[in-house]
């Protein structure tokens, strides 16, 4: 298999693998953080909307 063996095909597939996880982690991160930004942004617009109307 290409000249390989073993002990170094396990570590081809650990760093790909390991890579792929990493990206996967990173854009649920992402996703989840503009989730949480997009909610705190109405929160604050909401509360910035019933401050002006009380004054």
């Amino acid at each position: 298999m290409l000249g390989l063996g073993w002990p170094q095909w396990l570590l081809i597939i650990g760093l790909v693998g390991g890579l792929w996880l990493t990206v996967r982690i990173m854009g649920r991160a992402s996703v989840a953080y503009e989730k949480a930004r997009k909610a705190r942004e109405a929160r604050e617009q909401a509360q910035t909307s019933s401050g002006e109307g009380s004054t």
